[in-house]
């Protein structure tokens, strides 16, 4: 509610950027400023910390290029591209595969982390290139599994059968 709330507020209190897109997710936010002059992104910046002290937050604005991180995607305007992203410090931990969990919940881990890995990848040379990190996490809690890229066009649904009455 607070994030829904400090776009209502971006928007009325800073209407330079009413229009251009925006985005808050817990604590990350996006803004996609149109007029990207030093002067105008430096009075758009000083207006945003006031806001936000206004109402006791404290934010850091960084950026000033078409490619931005945000929360575990790359996002490039230039080129409409979009690739898995992870902080420096991050050390994603997955189950191990020899847990006593079911056997449904390990089986699903490395297709999920795949399904995962796919969705923020734009592209099958993307996805290649991303993907070994993930494999060698997977590879460290006992998963044995090479991460494969799934034509979202070819891949088959499973379809629900249906029961019949009587």
């Amino acid at each position: 509610m607070v994030g829904l709330y400090m776009l209502h507020q971006i928007k009325t209190k800073i209407p330079e950027i009413a229009s251009d897109l925006n985005g808050i997710y817990r604590d990350d936010g996006l803004i996609k400023m149109r007029n990207t002059s030093g002067r105008f992104r430096e009075n758009i910046t000083k207006k945003l910390h006031s806001l936000f002290r206004s109402h006791g937050l404290k934010i850091t604005v960084a950026g000033t290029g078409p490619q931005a991180n945000y929360l575990n995607v790359t996002l490039n305007l230039s080129d409409k591209t979009y690739q898995p992203y992870s902080k420096p410090n991050d050390s994603s931990i997955y189950i191990n595969a020899r847990s006593n969990h079911p056997p449904r919940v390990l089986k699903n881990i490395p297709e999920s982390v795949q399904r995962r890995i796919q969705d923020i990848s734009s592209s099958k040379d993307i996805f290649d290139k991303s993907k070994q990190g993930y494999e060698k996490k997977l590879g460290e809690n006992g998963y044995n599994k090479t991460l494969h890229y799934n034509d979202v066009t070819t891949s088959k649904k499973k379809k629900k059968k249906k029961k019949k009455k009587k």
